[in-house]
Formats: structure tokens, C-alpha cells, sequence
């Protein structure tokens, strides 16, 4: 009677070793596939976010001196937004392991634009990890940031898009834009 006692435990571990093994696997296997599922949802998410403030900015701009418009909740959930008003540039940027378009090498960069969006996937020093760039660049209108949170910014908040009334010197002569962060 002990032995197949004992028999029924070794075949009992056995199958639980078994199982253990085989759930490690298809794990193993199903999480990087996920997290670049998540990391092209999150681009996407990001692209229409882009588009929505970029429409606004447009739409403020030319409707003249005083005109606003709020964007709430303004969220940022995966990466850094940078307002960079030097350069009259938005730019939304995300570490990721998913290939979403062919990589820029050094040599060589593929910038794909969408609309008004310049997207590239950047390569980084760590093997299969790029670093995925949106941005939103402006020529005819001066952008300028007002908030008492530092670049970049990630989290939610509310975007007050608003036409200042002043316009850059000549000879640009371009509006200027305020995004009040708040």
C-alpha cells in the first residue's frame, strides 16, 4: 500500500512540474507580444491626441485675437509630451520593444508622415529597444507654454489653447499661441 501511496505523489508532482513548466512557457512567450500590442495602441491613442491638439491650435489661429478653446482632460498616459517653444514643436516620445514602422539606423532615417504628424522610430544602443518620436511642428504660428508643471509632461490635465492677441515682429508677423497648462 505504500508504494502506490507513494507513487500517486511522485506522479502528482510530477504533473504539477509539468504544468508549472508548460504555463512558464506560453507566458514567456504572450508577455512581449502584449506589451507591443499595448505600446501600438498607445501610439495610435497618442496620434489622435496629436490630431485633436493640432486641429485646436489651427482652429484658434485663425479665428483671430481672443479666441480659445479647453481640451479636458488632456492626458498623456504613456510617454513624454514636450512643448518645446523654442522651436514651435510638440513632441510625444515613448521608449518601445515594437517595430511600428522600419526603424531609422544611423544612416539612414525614415521619418513617415500622417497629416501634420512626423513619426519615427528611432534606434537606441540597447538592441530590439527604439525610441518611438511624434511631432507637431508649427511655421506660421509662434507656440508658447504657460504652465507652472515643467516639461515633459505625462499625467492628465486641463489644455487651454489661446490666441494671445499679440503677433511675432516682422517679418514673420505670426500669432502667437498660448497652451496654459493647468
Amino acid at each position: 500500500m505504500l508504494t502506490k501511496k507513494g507513487a500517486i505523489w511522485v506522479s502528482a508532482v510530477l504533473y504539477l512540474t509539468l504544468g508549472i513548466v508548460a504555463i512558464s512557457l506560453i507566458l514567456g512567450a504572450a508577455i512581449p507580444l502584449v506589451e507591443k500590442m499595448r505600446d501600438r495602441n498607445t501610439v495610435i491613442q497618442t496620434k489622435n491626441m496629436l490630431f485633436t491638439l493640432d486641429e485646436t491650435i489651427r482652429t484658434v489661429g485663425n479665428e483671430g485675437p481672443g479666441s480659445q478653446r479647453e481640451l479636458s482632460p488632456f492626458t498623456v498616459t504613456e510617454g513624454k509630451l514636450v512643448i518645446n517653444k523654442a522651436d514651435d514643436k510638440i513632441v510625444w516620445n515613448k521608449d518601445t520593444t515594437a517595430i511600428i514602422q522600419e526603424p531609422s539606423t544611423h544612416g539612414n532615417r525614415v521619418v513617415i508622415k500622417e497629416g501634420v504628424i512626423s513619426m519615427e522610430l528611432k534606434e537606441t544602443l540597447v538592441e530590439e529597444k527604439y525610441d518611438m518620436v511624434l511631432t507637431l511642428e508649427y511655421t506660421n504660428i509662434d507656440i508658447d507654454l504657460v504652465s507652472s508643471f515643467a516639461n515633459p509632461f505625462v499625467g492628465t490635465y486641463t489644455a487651454l489653447i489661446k490666441h494671445t492677441g499679440t503677433f511675432t515682429p516682422l517679418p514673420g508677423n505670426k500669432p502667437i499661441i498660448a497652451i496654459i497648462m493647468t
